[in-house]
């Protein structure tokens, strides 16, 4: 954004950026417990090895390319254990408290996790797992032929 190149501002850029500062402050009105705080530590943590992949490609821009596909599934990997906690730690620990405000909010944050977890394994298959000359959709609605979009 800041060198005028909106070619990265996607529709998941906009919806991510804006349904996350309210994602997480239902999160943690809803949770207030340890696992709420995990969830913030981890996407720290994953924040932190992506915005070091932005750094190192500013600086040597051949080398960093490398380990982008590494960053992604890092992130895919926090999804799993967004996943596992919802379904073990969640229920066990916050719905029982609160029933009624807990579900509805149970529930928006599976449609949310959702969202990213289909957006971003979309994004993974296509950049990394299906060979480059076949043309793919991606969740933009780009089309994309050998790792470029159009």
């Amino acid at each position: 954004m800041l060198r005028k190149n909106t070619r990265q501002v996607t529709p998941f850029h906009v919806i991510h950026h804006s349904i996350v500062p309210f994602g997480s402050w239902v999160y943690m009105k809803l949770a207030p417990f340890q696992a709420g705080v995990m969830v913030i530590i981890l996407n720290g943590i994953v924040h932190i090895v992506m915005y070091a992949y932005y750094l190192s490609t500013i600086i040597d821009s051949s080398s960093a390319i490398r380990w982008k596909k590494y960053v992604t599934f890092a992130q895919l990997i926090q999804f799993m254990i967004y996943w596992v906690q919802m379904i073990i730690v969640y229920p066990q620990n916050c719905l029982h408290q609160y029933p009624n405000l807990q579900f509805y909010g149970f529930c928006l944050i599976i449609v949310f996790m959702s969202y990213f977890t289909y957006s971003f394994s979309s994004f993974y298959y296509n950049a990394y797992i299906k060979p480059k000359g076949m043309k793919s959709i991606d969740t933009n609605e780009n089309v994309i032929k050998n790792g470029k979009t159009k």
